[in-house]
């Protein structure tokens, strides 16, 4: 069996690995990318309650003020852990997409190491071919020789 048919299960194999790191990879990248839209989210919804805090010229009392107060310093925590939320999910979604790039040049590598063993294969079937042809060429030339010669000698 040529180099390169055996070959051919261990690219697969890379292949296989390589679409299910690239899955991985796009899944990951998906939850940051929630991650972030919850964040915008949070972050819009603090600034709107702020603004309509800083809008409201209305008397409040101080059991309200102090409710409102205590509501936007929750809602400023869960952005704030919504944000190291974030960023955890980009630093796993950027070691996911180093894991698939590592596992596409092993695969790459791969294909280029086949297609470097059908070259060898090819030039060494061209070689046997031409080989074949002048051992053909040469085997006629004998006996062309051999006939012309036999000619000769019955004439004489």
């Amino acid at each position: 069996m040529k180099k390169s048919q055996r070959m051919k299960v261990v690219v697969e194999l890379a292949e296989r690995e390589e679409d299910k790191l690239g899955k991985v990879c796009l899944q990951r990248q998906q939850v940051h990318a929630q991650a972030m839209a919850k964040l915008e989210q949070l972050r819009s919804y603090l600034a709107e309650y702020r603004q309509a805090g800083l809008a409201g010229n209305q008397r409040i009392d101080l059991n309200r003020l102090q409710s409102t107060r205590a509501f936007l310093v929750k809602l400023d925590e869960a952005v704030q852990m919504q944000a190291r939320e974030a960023d955890r999910l980009a630093q796993v979604a950027a070691e996911a997409h180093q894991v698939w790039m590592s596992a596409r040049q092993r695969l790459q590598q791969l294909e280029k190491l086949v297609a470097g063993y059908r070259q060898e294969e090819q030039a060494l079937a061209d070689l046997r071919e031409q080989r074949q042809q002048d051992e053909m060429a040469t085997q006629r030339h004998v006996r062309r020789l051999q006939n012309e010669s036999a000619e000769a000698g019955s004439s004489t």
